[in-house]
């Protein structure tokens, strides 16, 4: 079943307010990969699918993401926490609105 749709643009030229990274209207639904989460004890946490799909792309099957710094859901966390995940690494962007989530 598919619960989140995720689109990038690619140009710089978008009328101000543009949105780089759109998802479906309404709240996060899903666990990209959640297959991936499974008969591991450490997974790759991403801000967006797109670096999710990266990760993926090179080989690290145990990869997941956020649906952005504000994405993070309460399904999210029960599949890590059914999963018995010991240790997450975080892989967001090294900018200020990835920064910012970790030191809250």
């Amino acid at each position: 079943m598919i619960h989140e749709v995720y689109g990038r643009k690619l140009l710089d030229n978008l009328r101000p307010g543009t949105p780089k990274h759109t998802y479906l209207p309404g709240p996060h639904a899903g666990v990209f990969k959640e297959v991936g989460l499974n008969n591991t004890d450490e997974v790759i946490l991403c801000e967006l699918l797109i670096d999710a799909l990266t990760f993926w792309r090179w080989g690290f099957r145990h990869v997941t993401t956020s649906y952005g710094i504000n994405g993070f859901t309460d399904e999210l966390l029960q599949v890590l926490l059914t999963n018995k995940i010991k240790r997450v690494l975080i892989a967001y962007d090294r900018d200020e609105a990835g920064i910012k989530p970790l030191w809250k």
